[in-house]
């Protein structure tokens, strides 16, 4: 999944259609999103509701109120607290191979700045799926 800034979907189809630059500015490939979403006992139901809500196979909208919440996710993903429990879980240590927590942490960090950057520029995100 990928997170562009976009005024709209059609916006967004438009750049792609024109080959002008898109802005990606966080990635997530599957297998974070796997640790993440095993590991979502670790949030608070208004910390990851909104991200579970993203739809990993097609492209959605996030209005700027809706950001917030995006946020407050990747705030708490970037906390010390979660990356460690996730680094200490067994389940984990088995598939570190191909997900690490430098990758988790990179994509918090991105997607922090990102929402920051989206929140005080009043963007739009566009969570884009495979």
């Amino acid at each position: 999944m990928q997170y562009i800034f976009a005024e709209s979907l059609k916006d967004l189809e438009r750049k792609y259609k024109t080959q002008q630059k898109v802005e990606i500015f966080a990635e997530l490939d599957s297998e974070v999103e796997d640790v993440i979403f095993k590991n979502k006992h670790l949030f608070e139901d208004e910390e990851i509701d909104f991200w579970i809500s993203l739809d990993p196979y097609n492209d959605t909208l996030i209005e700027i109120e809706d950001i917030k919440y995006l946020l407050k996710f990747a705030k708490k993903l970037q906390s010390k607290n979660v990356l460690n429990e996730i680094k200490d879980d067994d389940w984990f240590k088995k598939i570190e191979y191909y997900c690490s927590i430098t990758e988790i942490e990179k994509f918090a960090k991105d997607l922090v700045k990102g929402c920051e950057f989206a929140l005080s520029n009043k963007k739009k995100i566009v969570s884009s799926g495979d």
